[in-house]
């Protein structure tokens, strides 16, 4: 009980500091992303040096020993919750669902009607390539459990962005990172990844999800060119290990497919419930920081040992970060408009689509109506005028005619003078004949 209670404290906790910073509307504004995955997965370290900018100073601040119940983060752009590790996993007895659960009625309670905008899976890789089988199939389970709970309390859909973790600890990426740097001083914060094209109530392809994978690794393949032909330029220090890592790290990154695949079996299902189904946005290799040793998969097979059992690599720790940045910013934030509740995805998007073409048509009917009044307008403003000019000119060419003829005409045998119509107090106009026009009308 008392968890709970410590849990609900740090919750309302976040948004008291909001709005004594004068932010609590703010907040209701901009989109929420929960951020989950297992105990010392890197989530909270991953926000601190994704390179984001917090305006409120310093961020939430837990150390790196672990997160407790949730940590608050506000950035510029979105609200992310840092879920502590044990809310999603935790072995045996331990693992208490209604913390969970209490946790996202309190974020419903707080946000109606899109509770949240994604949700941040991380998965380090030490995990997936160090995990038996057994054990990763029981976190995977309990991943799919937590996400189905959360649609379940939520009623949305939103996307999944699942984060590679830790992706120092693979063979090569800290020698790749290392000279990528040396290259270029905005590598650190761009993306690695692969972002899924299909629609969003298309099922999940496990063969789609290896192409990714293979894509990530022809990506590397193509820098991995580039900063060859850069280390020849002598632009960078020429090492042996240097060279020999840059060989190994794409090797790595297929290496992570079929353990990728028991998380992404369970957490995307097939069949009726796609409809309702969280939807898969893409897969990024992070790192967050560079520490420990890394795992040499293609040793241990020489082996015949597990990856953890190989005797530890020696490396300098380094603290730096790398594709985190846009991955936050250019990629999640930019999709905060795909949640929608638990229907079908298409369904709803068709709607978006009818409302916007309704209210276009409206607003051209408008148009048009207001171009029709107003050209009516005008031509009823110069039409009294343009009347009354036309029978001037009727006028006086009789009286032209007249006079000329009146002039040419024998004493005595004068024409008689034109008429003409004459208005009249009620606005009617009269017929009269002109030698009873009076002078003072003519005039």
């Amino acid at each position: 009980r008392q968890r709970h209670e410590d849990a609900r404290q740090k919750f309302e906790a976040g948004i008291e500091r909001a709005r004594s910073e004068g932010r609590g509307r703010l907040i209701g504004e901009l989109p929420w992303y929960v951020v989950v995955g297992e105990p010392s997965s890197g989530k909270s370290m991953a926000i601190k040096r994704s390179g984001m900018e917090f305006p409120f100073g310093d961020q939430e601040v837990q150390g790196t020993g672990g997160t407790l119940h949730m940590d608050w983060f506000f950035t510029d752009e979105a609200v992310l919750l840092d879920t502590a590790g044990n809310l999603l996993y935790e072995r045996g007895d331990r693992d208490d669902p209604s913390r969970w659960v209490d946790f996202l009625k309190r974020v419903k309670r707080f946000r109606k009607h899109a509770p949240i905008n994604g949700i941040f899976l991380f998965l380090p890789v030490n995990s997936l390539m160090e995990d038996p089988e057994s054990v990763r199939e029981e976190k995977a389970k309990r991943v799919a459990t937590r996400l189905r709970m959360l649609q379940s309390e939520l009623r949305i859909r939103c996307g999944v962005y699942i984060i590679l973790s830790k992706a120092d600890k693979l063979t090569g990426f800290r020698e790749f990172t290392e000279a990528l740097q040396a290259s270029s001083a905005t590598s650190a914060r761009q993306m690695l990844g692969w972002s899924n094209p299909s629609g969003l109530d298309e099922p999940l392809d496990l063969g789609q999800i290896r192409a990714g994978l293979i894509a990530i690794e022809e990506s590397l393949r193509r820098r991995r060119f580039d900063l060859l032909y850069k280390y020849h330029q002598g632009q960078f220090e020429r090492r042996i290990d240097l060279l020999d890592a840059l060989y190994q790290l794409p090797n790595q990154v297929r290496e992570l497919a079929s353990p990728l695949d028991s998380y992404l079996e369970r957490i995307f299902p097939k069949g009726i419930w796609l409809k309702s189904a969280l939807f898969l946005r893409g897969i990024y290799l992070t790192s967050a920081e560079q520490t420990g040793s890394v795992i040499d998969t293609a040793l241990a097979k020489a082996a015949g040992l597990p990856p953890d059992q190989l005797p530890s690599t020696p490396f300098s720790d380094l603290d730096r970060s790398f594709f985190l940045r846009d991955m936050f910013q250019e990629k999640a934030f930019a999709e905060r408009g795909l949640v929608t509740h638990a229907e079908d995805a298409h369904k709803s998007y068709r709607k978006k689509k009818m409302v916007l073409a309704g209210c276009g048509a409206l607003v051209a009917a408008l148009l048009l109506a207001l171009s029709a009044w107003q050209v009516m307008s005008i031509t009823r403003s110069i039409d009294v005028p343009r009347k009354m000019w036309a029978e001037a000119v009727v006028v006086l060419s009789d009286w032209e005619a007249y006079l000329q003829s009146a002039a040419a005409a024998e004493p005595g045998a004068e024409p008689s003078p034109p008429s003409m119509r004459v208005p009249q107090p009620d606005g009617s106009k009269r017929e009269v004949a002109g030698s009873e026009i009076p002078f003072a009308v003519l005039r």
